[in-house]
């Protein structure tokens, strides 16, 4: 199972929710979403908008593959479960956040090596999960 996290913001990621229901019935697994304020429904998969602190890490726990937005929690959250997300940084830019904390962090992990896979385009989406 391929799980997509974009964390508790008012503001919507509908860059990375709208790339993941595309790609979801090409994939050979299931996805599930949780797409928090995300003005985008999906049409391709599972979703949900927000659950508790104990649910997301069942999902962590169960999923194959995690995808997030880069929330330091939610990635420490990863981390500590043993897996290494692929991190997608809401950024400024696309009007996904106030500015590029996102990108900074995403930028640390690389450094350290910790969870150092972007996402930057439909294409590196595709070959980061496994996506003929």
């Amino acid at each position: 199972m391929i799980f997509v996290t974009v964390g508790n913001s008012n503001i919507g990621f509908e860059r990375l929710i709208k790339a993941m229901d595309a790609l979801a019935p090409k994939l050979p697994y299931e996805v599930i979403m949780q797409i928090g304020s995300s003005s985008y429904i999906p049409q391709n998969c599972e979703w949900f908008r927000y659950a508790s602190y104990e649910a997301m890490m069942e999902y962590f726990k169960k999923a194959d593959v995690i995808i997030t937005h880069a929330g330091a929690g939610t990635i420490l959250d990863i981390l500590l479960l043993g897996k290494t997300p692929i991190v997608a940084p809401r950024l400024r830019k696309f009007k996904e956040h106030i500015d590029d904390h996102q990108l900074e962090i995403y930028k640390s992990l690389g450094t350290a090596r910790a969870g150092n896979t972007s996402i930057r385009n439909k294409t590196s989406w595709a070959g980061n999960i496994g996506c003929p």
